[in-house]
Protein backbone atom coordinates (compact mmCIF):
# COMPACT_ATOMS: atom_id res chain seq x y z
CA UNK A 1 0.00 0.00 0.00
CA UNK A 2 2.94 2.44 0.87
CA UNK A 3 4.46 1.76 -2.92
CA UNK A 4 1.27 2.61 -4.79
CA UNK A 5 0.63 6.00 -2.58
CA UNK A 6 4.46 6.65 -3.59
CA UNK A 7 3.83 6.27 -7.05
CA UNK A 8 0.68 8.19 -6.94
CA UNK A 9 2.88 11.08 -5.57
CA UNK A 10 5.44 10.97 -7.90
CA UNK A 11 5.76 14.34 -10.02
CA UNK A 12 3.96 13.99 -13.11
CA UNK A 13 6.84 14.35 -15.50
CA UNK A 14 8.62 11.49 -14.00
CA UNK A 15 8.41 7.93 -15.59
CA UNK A 16 6.15 6.89 -13.22
CA UNK A 17 4.47 9.84 -13.38
CA UNK A 18 3.45 9.05 -17.01
CA UNK A 19 3.01 5.59 -16.39
CA UNK A 20 0.12 7.17 -13.69
CA UNK A 21 -1.11 9.30 -16.45
CA UNK A 22 -1.10 6.28 -18.72
CA UNK A 23 -2.90 4.25 -16.63
CA UNK A 24 -5.46 7.53 -15.57
CA UNK A 25 -6.28 7.67 -19.28
CA UNK A 26 -6.72 4.48 -19.88
CA UNK A 27 -9.45 3.54 -17.13
CA UNK A 28 -11.28 6.64 -17.46
CA UNK A 29 -12.00 5.14 -21.31
CA UNK A 30 -12.79 2.01 -20.08
CA UNK A 31 -15.83 3.32 -18.13
CA UNK A 32 -16.92 5.23 -20.70
CA UNK A 33 -16.52 2.04 -23.08
CA UNK A 34 -18.56 0.34 -19.65
CA UNK A 35 -21.19 2.95 -19.18
CA UNK A 36 -21.89 2.49 -23.15
CA UNK A 37 -21.21 5.85 -24.10
CA UNK A 38 -19.95 4.89 -27.04
CA UNK A 39 -23.30 4.54 -28.59
CA UNK A 40 -23.54 8.25 -28.34
CA UNK A 41 -20.56 9.07 -31.13
CA UNK A 42 -23.59 8.68 -33.49
CA UNK A 43 -24.69 12.17 -32.42
CA UNK A 44 -21.57 12.73 -35.04
CA UNK A 45 -23.45 11.73 -37.59
CA UNK A 46 -26.69 13.61 -36.92
CA UNK A 47 -28.46 10.70 -35.40
CA UNK A 48 -29.79 11.18 -31.85
CA UNK A 49 -30.03 7.86 -29.71
CA UNK A 50 -33.63 7.02 -29.02
CA UNK A 51 -33.91 7.77 -25.90
CA UNK A 52 -31.42 10.29 -25.23
CA UNK A 53 -31.59 14.10 -25.03
CA UNK A 54 -29.68 15.82 -27.98
CA UNK A 55 -27.49 17.46 -25.19
CA UNK A 56 -27.14 14.64 -23.04
CA UNK A 57 -25.59 12.32 -25.78
CA UNK A 58 -24.05 15.33 -27.20
CA UNK A 59 -21.81 15.48 -23.68
CA UNK A 60 -21.59 11.69 -23.53
CA UNK A 61 -20.07 11.70 -26.94
CA UNK A 62 -17.88 14.30 -26.57
CA UNK A 63 -16.45 12.59 -23.25
CA UNK A 64 -15.74 9.44 -24.72
CA UNK A 65 -14.36 10.55 -27.74
CA UNK A 66 -11.79 12.48 -25.59
CA UNK A 67 -11.11 9.12 -23.73
CA UNK A 68 -10.21 6.72 -27.05
CA UNK A 69 -8.40 9.73 -28.37
CA UNK A 70 -6.46 9.81 -25.09
CA UNK A 71 -6.13 6.00 -24.87
CA UNK A 72 -4.97 5.64 -28.26
CA UNK A 73 -2.67 8.92 -29.14
CA UNK A 74 -1.87 10.28 -25.33
CA UNK A 75 -1.25 7.28 -23.39
CA UNK A 76 1.03 5.00 -25.73
CA UNK A 77 2.97 8.46 -25.91
CA UNK A 78 3.29 8.79 -22.34
CA UNK A 79 3.94 4.52 -21.58
CA UNK A 80 7.40 5.13 -24.45
CA UNK A 81 8.31 8.58 -22.34
CA UNK A 82 8.58 6.91 -19.75
CA UNK A 83 10.75 4.04 -21.29
CA UNK A 84 13.14 6.63 -22.79
CA UNK A 85 13.22 8.64 -19.64
CA UNK A 86 14.32 5.61 -17.70
CA UNK A 87 16.24 4.41 -20.10
CA UNK A 88 18.38 7.65 -20.28
CA UNK A 89 18.71 8.16 -16.52
CA UNK A 90 20.46 5.06 -16.44
CA UNK A 91 22.72 5.64 -19.11
CA UNK A 92 23.60 9.14 -18.37
CA UNK A 93 22.79 8.47 -14.11
CA UNK A 94 25.02 5.74 -14.29
CA UNK A 95 29.25 6.41 -14.30
CA UNK A 96 30.47 9.95 -14.94
CA UNK A 97 28.58 12.31 -17.08
CA UNK A 98 29.46 12.83 -20.75
CA UNK A 99 31.13 16.18 -20.28
CA UNK A 100 33.54 14.91 -16.97
CA UNK A 101 33.94 11.35 -19.51
CA UNK A 102 35.33 13.47 -22.33
CA UNK A 103 37.22 15.55 -20.33
CA UNK A 104 38.97 12.35 -18.66
CA UNK A 105 39.21 10.70 -21.83
CA UNK A 106 41.65 13.88 -23.34
CA UNK A 107 44.08 13.17 -20.09
CA UNK A 108 44.17 9.03 -20.56
CA UNK A 109 47.02 8.54 -23.10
Amino acid sequence: MKAIYQILKSPSLSPAGFLVWTCAIVALFGVTHALGWRENATILTGTVPGDESPGAASLKAMAHMAAYFGATLVAPVFALASGIMVLLQRRLGSGRRPAQAAAGAEKDP
